[in-house]
């Protein structure tokens, strides 16, 4: 399992993050005006294409377009992409895939680097990777193959990521990103691993390429999650101070603060109670051995109660 997996399945995860009050008050819109009003307008409605798949696909794409108008570079290799994990666990011997996958790393670094401009080549290769990473996350694969693209995605992908485009302002950085941020080894062992999406600057920003937008305090659980194990982890930067939605489909934009949440909800009797669920149940990583798991809850606490602990600094 991972994080948004146990906050799913995993019966005391879920009970605790249960208790994390409404905060659709406290959340703000990039453009300004109401974050979650009644009827938003939809810019790039699903027709035909493949929910799931559009998904991942389009996070492969806006990470490549983020780290191009930022000039970084920071996805270079195929072992930097979760899509590697689902190649090997689909077949590593698949001489075929193998050559694919590589190509594709190098087309995609072709565009980030600005040596070439986005085209369909682009678009089917994000779709080829959102079929592998989804692989690797589910266990399920299309009938057809990881290399199966059709029409209906590619159309729905060049919507998306062209009115992303018109939006570009949303995502430039003035201090850095981080594509993909992974957190500490300890931490992500005890909940079975968890990765968020993207970092702007100190904003944690997750990508949901929903049909419908509006407060859902699923969102806002996993964000608290994963600003808890950025916390939990040593020497995490950056230090992270907002929480970020971001829907292709209506082009929208919105956050919360951690400095709210903290006056919203105890931060720190909440943590306490996190990292108890962890050291005595067999949530996530449970199988990892009772000596392993004693020491990464070891490190844990010694993170949680260090003196420069983020969360603390609220309170």
């Amino acid at each position: 399992m991972s994080l948004t997996s146990l906050l799913t399945f995993d019966n005391n995860i879920k009970a605790l993050f249960a208790t994390i009050p409404n905060m659709k008050v406290h959340f703000q819109n990039v453009d300004g005006g109401d974050p979650f009003p009644t009827n938003p307008t939809q810019i790039v409605p699903r027709e035909y294409s493949t929910a799931g798949l559009i998904g991942h696909g389009y996070d492969y794409l806006l990470r490549a377009y983020v780290q191009r108008i930022n000039g970084v570079h920071q996805e270079q290799t195929a072992e930097e992409l979760t899509a590697f994990a689902g190649l090997e666990r689909w077949s590593t011997s698949d001489a075929h895939l193998n050559s694919r996958l590589t190509s594709i790393v190098e087309h995609r670094n072709r565009y980030i680097s600005g040596q070439m401009e986005m085209d369909d080549v682009l678009l089917q290769d994000s779709l080829i990777l959102a079929h592998l990473e989804s692989y690797y996350r589910s266990g399920y694969m299309d009938v057809r193959g990881p290399m199966s693209v059709v029409d209906a995605d590619i159309v729905d992908l060049r919507g998306l990521i062209t009115n992303t485009q018109e939006r570009q302002s949303f995502f430039i950085a003035g201090q850095g990103i981080m594509c993909n941020p992974s957190f500490g080894r300890a931490i992500t062992g005890l909940v079975g691993g968890a990765d968020g999406d993207l970092i702007l600057d100190n904003t944690l920003i997750e990508i949901k390429v929903e049909s419908s937008f509006k407060y859902a305090v699923r969102h806002l659980r996993q964000l608290i999650g994963y600003w808890i194990l950025s916390c939990l982890t040593p020497d995490f930067v950056p230090q992270i101070n907002r929480l970020g939605i971001w829907n292709p489909r209506y082009c929208r934009m919105v956050y919360i603060t951690v400095e709210d949440i903290c006056r919203a909800m105890d931060v720190r009797a909440f943590t306490e109670q996190f990292i108890d669920v962890l050291s005595q149940s067999s949530v996530g990583m449970g199988n990892i051995g009772t000596a392993m798991k004693r020491q990464r809850i070891e490190e844990i606490r010694a993170l949680w109660n260090s003196p420069d602990q983020p969360i603390r600094q609220f309170y």
